[in-house]
């Protein structure tokens, strides 16, 4: 009889790559914005726990204050995890109630909407206007470059695409550029002055 774990693990082979990928590399831009609008938001939201994660983990790491306990850290990782999640989950459900609003429009001003619902969280979360208006604009300016920029493929430009000759890697010249070269043998054929 078959173990959980072996059934587990026929299912994991069950499902094929490509598959697996679609999952895993999930891209908001590429899906319109109205569509898919619950998944995409808790995906966002998912995305922006893990990054405060990674926030709080650095804040952990390099804080020299008094002696660290299992309730400063535990404070220090609900300081940067929920309200970075609540950025994530604030934009993607912008993106979708404008995409909505504005009549099932895919384009960057929904993007921009989304990037200023992300600036109004930091602005709640430092409880300062100023800065919760100016992150407004600077994150709206942002997402909706983010937006243009994937829609027109901004981001597979490459070299050989803009026209720039192929550089070769080190590797190609087979020769160890940390190494003295040995001075050339004298064969004796140089003219002598």
């Amino acid at each position: 009889m078959a173990s959980q774990g072996d059934l587990y693990r026929q299912k994991l082979e069950d499902i094929d790559n490509q598959t697996l990928n679609k999952v895993l590399m999930y891209n908001p831009y590429h899906v319109h914005d109205g569509e898919q609008c619950l998944y995409k938001t808790a995906r966002l939201t998912a995305s922006g726990a893990i990054i405060g994660a990674y926030i709080s983990v650095f804040d952990l790491a390099v804080y020299k204050g008094t002696p660290l306990t299992y309730m400063l850290a535990l404070g220090k990782f609900v300081k940067w995890t929920f309200p970075v999640a609540s950025m994530g989950a604030a934009y993607g459900a912008t993106i979708c109630i404008a995409s909505h609003l504005r009549g099932n429009k895919s384009d960057e001003l929904n993007h921009a909407f989304g990037g200023a619902m992300i600036g109004a969280v930091i602005g709640a979360k430092s409880q300062n206007m100023q800065m919760g208006c100016w992150t407004a604009v600077g994150f709206g300016i942002l997402c909706s470059i983010i937006k243009h920029g994937t829609k027109y493929d901004w981001w597979k430009l490459t070299t050989e695409s803009l026209g720039a000759p192929k550089e070769r890697p080190l590797w190609f010249y087979k020769t160890a550029f940390l190494t003295t070269r040995p001075q050339p043998m004298d064969t004796g054929n140089e003219a002598t002055n």
